[in-house]
Formats: C-alpha cells, structure tokens, sequence
C-alpha cells in the first residue's frame, strides 16, 4: 500500500511540474518556425473558424439590436424622445 501510495504522489509531482497544456490550439506545430504554407485541412480548419466567428457577431449585433429596438417601442421611450426634441 505504500508503494502505490509514494507512485501516486510522485504522479501528482510529476503533474504539477509537467502540467498539460490547457487550452489546444488551431495548428498543432507553429507555421512560421518551419515556413510551410498550411494544408488544405488546416486552412479549411481555419476558413471554417473565422467565418463562424462573422456570422455569430452578425447574431449577436443583430439579436442586441432587436432587443433595443424592442425594449424602446414597449416602453415608450421612443415616444418620449420624440416629444422632448
């Protein structure tokens, strides 16, 4: 039971020394240090990433927009504007 117990410890040190990265990342060697263009999958990998980034800000301004707009014609704080200028 010691044993495994030490073997245990040891494997936790060996953790906290060595921690795994956290976060992946899009390429898994750096580009630039080898000057190599990107595969096909790495730069559909890429494409696909940045156009699904375009169409979710597109939501979220969109989505926010129709909240404010929303949110000022049930309250009538477009009346109010209006009747202030």
């Amino acid at each position: 039971m010691e044993k495994l117990r030490l073997e245990a410890k040891e494997q936790e040190y060996r953790r906290l020394i060595n921690p795994t990265p956290q976060y992946s990342t899009l390429y898994d060697k750096k580009l630039e240090d080898y000057d190599l263009a990107p595969t096909p999958q790495q730069a559909s990998k890429e494409l696909k990433n940045q156009l699904t980034t375009i169409i979710n800000v597109f939501i979220s301004v969109g989505s926010v927009s129709y909240a404010i707009w929303y949110w000022t014609e049930t309250h009538g704080v477009y009346q109010l504007v209006i009747e202030h200028y």
